[in-house]
């Protein structure tokens, strides 16, 4: 029996994994884009857009679709930008200051020396009368660059421990009150800033409206993306109940439930690493039913057949975390997650017959007298979406509705839905 369920499982669970292995992890995506020469030509096609969390090496372009990729470094081209985000090629010196803890050094003089002159490819956030340059380096450390007239400069946060004390060296609010100079309005915002993207662009944005030339280019924040669903679709649940003494609610052997379920969900989806990830959130409404059988021989023709039921209606809450694809107009995701589940109608029996010919006796009560309304588990699912259509598997594990310390009741769930996508 076990054996035919899990090849039942399998027949279910290997469309999708099929799926997945069609398409590759490491996705190329090549979007419009545009790359400027040290000619000052203008290259228009399409470049391999990956959402850098870093600021990349080398991109990879093609002038159509069936075109040769041609790889660019920095030091090739004078610009690029795509998707927008726009980036400049620049010789820069990068500190080589680092703020992780584990590296932290020990002595100011000895960051200060470490330094190194390269050409990188530079996200621009501001573009203006003073413009705002980023650059993540391999040890995650963020560089931000002033540019003012010709000038490119690196503004300075040093981190570093004296005695296991953490010490900071604020130089880019000297370099700023330096550069800035024109603004006097800004000094004593400058002296509280704080070394982050967000603070050093609204600082360059009104450095920018200061003098009077506004910015002629500002990265737009990427934004979250919610994602309204509905669903309806089909669960298999099988229940079992464990015990250290032999009774017969864990002996009997109780048939499968097979049920509909209808629901809503929220997927809110975050802009980082080109949308993969995102958190899934679903209300469902489910219900159960159980029935099973169990004989008590007593001794000899003396036996008591044992009918159990239980019935059950929910209101389930689920939260997953979900990795997904995109790959033209469908997009595979798996993910995990939690589930707590709120029973709203419940009811249960045992009927008791005992054959001991000639005598017969029939008696009922309820199977179990004490319900645990909340049930806790987790979840796992597996699926797709074709435009804004979905359809998933989806396996779950609760712990149940046995309100009885020596006595567990277990819920396994295999799912079947299908929705739709707003």
């Amino acid at each position: 029996m076990k054996s035919f369920a899990m090849i039942k499982y399998l027949l279910v669970i290997c469309p999708f994994l099929l799926l997945f292995n069609l398409i590759p992890f490491a996705q190329a995506n090549y979007i419009k884009g545009t790359i400027i020469t040290h000619n000052n030509d203008t290259l228009n096609g399409l470049i391999d857009y990956q959402n850098w969390s870093k600021n990349p090496e080398t991109i990879k372009f093609k002038k159509d679709a069936d075109s040769h990729i041609i790889y660019y470094q920095p030091d090739q081209i004078k610009s690029f930008y795509m998707a927008n985000e726009y980036y400049i090629s620049q010789i820069v010196t990068v500190s080589r200051a680092s703020h992780n803890l584990q590296k932290l050094q020990k002595s100011v003089n000895e960051i200060e020396l470490r330094s190194d002159t390269v050409t990188l490819f530079l996200k621009t956030l501001i573009e203006g009368e003073a413009s705002l340059y980023y650059y993540k380096d391999e040890d995650a450390t963020e560089h931000f660059y002033i540019k003012k007239d010709t000038i490119v400069d690196e503004l300075l946060y040093i981190e570093y421990l004296v005695t296991y004390n953490l010490r900071k060296l604020e130089k880019y609010k000297g370099q700023l009150i330096h550069y800035l100079n024109d603004c006097l309005e800004l000094a004593n915002e400058i002296s509280e800033l704080q070394f982050k993207s967000n603070d050093l662009i609204k600082l360059f944005t009104k450095y920018n409206t200061c003098v009077g030339s506004g910015n002629t280019y500002k990265i737009e924040k990427p934004k979250i993306e919610y994602e309204p669903m509905i669903l309806v679709g089909i669960s298999f649940t099988s229940l079992s109940f464990e015990s250290e003494t032999p009774g017969s609610l864990s002996e009997t052997d109780y048939e499968n439930s097979v049920d509909p379920a209808l629901g809503l969900a929220l997927n809110i989806v975050f802009p980082g690493n080109r949308k993969k990830w995102s958190v899934y959130n679903e209300l469902i409404y489910k219900k159960h039913s159980f029935k099973g059988k169990y004989k008590d021989i007593k001794y000899g023709d003396w036996y008591d057949l044992i009918s159990t039921s239980f019935d059950f209606e929910y209101l389930k809450m689920s939260n997953l975390v979900r990795f997904q694809l995109y790959y033209n107009n469908i997009r595979p995701y798996f993910g995990f997650g939690i589930t707590n589940s709120y029973i709203t109608k419940t009811s249960n029996s045992k009927i008791i017959e005992t054959f001991n010919d000639p005598v017969y006796n029939k008696r009922e009560k309820n199977a179990l007298d004490l319900i645990r309304k909340y049930e806790q588990g987790f979840a796992a699912d597996l699926g797709f979406i074709y435009r804004n259509f979905f359809i998933e598997y989806r396996f779950e594990k609760g712990n149940g509705f046995s309100e009885y310390w020596n006595l567990a009741s277990n819920l396994k769930t295999n799912y079947i839905l299908i929705g739709y996508k707003f």
